[in-house]
């Protein structure tokens, strides 16, 4: 096949891009793109857009500095606004209220309805003025204000999302390198115990047996311990005929730890790290399910995984997760944003499953991610000839066996973006933003948190920050 377009991997230092892997563009999602979560941390209103409903036309509304004003005149018809958040739309099977606050000379109805619905006679609440609560139904699609039939002035000042969560949440880490921990099982048990953490995710060594000790003092400090194995060659059929020899090692292992809590295996795959992820993400992803029904096979039960919260909009990320479900504990979205608002529109589709999940967020240094888009010309920077690629600093011409690509264009992420390094103090504050809305849903497992200084979690770190066809 003639190549067209090249896509290539890299990442930016001082300046240099530093190249990495060379692709075919991703294939796009055959999905259409969805209305955006609602901003669940700060005033609804302006999201929300009025329509006017009633045959007397008797309604009339302004949206001023102070809020939404409402006008209603005498009338015997229903008569009234819907509200509807277009582009956006109400989390799913989060428990929470919908909390108004405003003024009113006269008592209007509320009411959260379903696509297509009216609202309900009576309405589910009425609002006078002050605060006014609706509970927040899994199909609600707009907020109905129903004039009564007298004359009256409602100003709608504020319209937010309550939880009805509150709760604590479990913190966890990952721990690549378990050298440290080996040598001094103990103080490592304690250590974790000291950083507040109660779930460590730790990559054994060559020698399964080796981790045994770790596993016994994180147990005895109460902390939930995984075994955490992956790569992206998994999903090939060499890899993966190696990562079940190793499970199986892995399971002999674990038999002298107690059976209560037991220690549980995680992987770590990432397909989307497989050079040929590019050229066909959805068969990358169905191998990513196969891998993972094996490997569950190996383990005598169900495993846990990490995956990218971007999963569910790539080719063939949702069906790789149907098929894999039964075999499936605990899903790890890795949620790798800074600003809390993003946290929860990555995490919401996972909770909203209904499945357990945990939520996992970046502490550690990360390189500044860059992805170069080069089209075939007569004359361009990078020449491909065979299996090799040569990328230069200025045009060239090619000459007899090879083809130039000229660069189009170049994205990059900032890092800023991606993690919290050296920013305890903004992490702990989007924790505390977030830990509210997460926690109301009955699912939510906890918090991750990778490259978490003090637990020698730095040291890996493949997942790419965005995927192409989320741009």
């Amino acid at each position: 096949m003639r190549a067209e377009t090249l896509v290539l991997q890299g990442t930016l230092r001082d300046g240099s891009f530093v190249p990495k892997s060379l692709s075919l563009p991703e294939r796009e999602s055959d999905a259409p793109a969805g209305p955006r979560l609602l901003r669940l941390t700060s005033n609804l209103l302006p999201l929300l857009r009025p329509r006017i409903f009633g045959v007397e036309e008797r309604v009339t509304s302004t949206t001023e500095a102070g809020g939404l004003r409402i006008r209603c005149r005498t009338g015997s018809q229903p008569a009234g606004i819907v509200l509807e958040p277009i582009g956006y739309r109400f989390p799913r099977n989060m428990p929470a209220r919908l909390v108004l606050s405003g003024e009113a000379s006269a008592s209007v109805g509320l009411s959260l309805v379903a696509p297509g619905s009216d609202a309900p006679a009576p309405p589910q609440t009425s609002f006078s003025g002050g605060r006014a609560a609706l509970p927040l139904r899994p199909d609600a699609s707009a907020l109905v204000v129903g004039c009564p039939s007298s004359a009256g002035e409602i100003l709608l000042q504020e319209a937010r999302i309550e939880p009805a969560g509150g709760g604590k949440a479990r913190y966890g880490s990952w721990v690549w390198d378990a050298a440290e921990a080996i040598r001094n099982p103990a103080a490592f048990g304690r250590a974790i115990a000291a950083l507040g953490l109660g779930d460590i995710a730790i990559q054994p060594p060559a020698e399964p047996g080796d981790i045994l000790p770790v596993a016994r003092a994180l147990l005895a400090s109460g902390i939930a311990t995984h075994l955490v194995e992956g790569d992206p060659d998994m999903i090939e059929p060499d890899g993966l005929a190696r990562a079940l020899e190793r499970v199986c090692r892995l399971r002999r292992a674990v038999r002298g730890l107690p059976a209560h809590p037991p220690v549980s295996l995680e992987l770590d795959i990432e397909p989307y790290g497989h050079p040929h992820y590019a050229r066909d993400p959805a068969m990358a992803w169905r191998s990513w399910a196969l891998a993972v029904e094996a490997i569950a096979r190996t383990w005598g039960g169900p495993v846990d995984v990490d995956v990218p919260w971007w999963m569910l909009g790539a080719p063939g990320g949702t069906a790789a997760l149907t098929a894999a479900r039964a075999s499936i504990g605990t899903i790890v979205v890795m949620a790798y944003r800074t600003e809390p608002q993003l946290i929860l529109e990555a995490a919401e589709p996972w909770l909203a499953m209904g499945v357990p999940v945990k939520i996992a967020v970046e502490a550690g240094e990360v390189a500044t991610e860059a992805q170069r888009t080069y089209r075939r010309a007569r004359a361009g920077e990078l020449i491909v000839g065979g299996d090799r690629a040569a990328l230069h600093a200025a045009p060239i011409e090619a000459t007899d066996g090879t083809a130039t690509f000229s660069l189009t264009s170049q994205a990059s992420t900032r890092p800023d973006r991606v993690s919290f390094y050296g920013r305890d103090a903004k992490r702990s504050a989007a924790e505390r933003t977030v830990l509210p809305f997460l926690t109301a849903w009955s699912n939510f497992q906890g918090f991750r948190i990778h490259g978490l200084s003090g637990t020698t979690a730095t040291g890996r770190n493949r997942s790419r920050a965005f995927p192409r066809q989320q741009q």
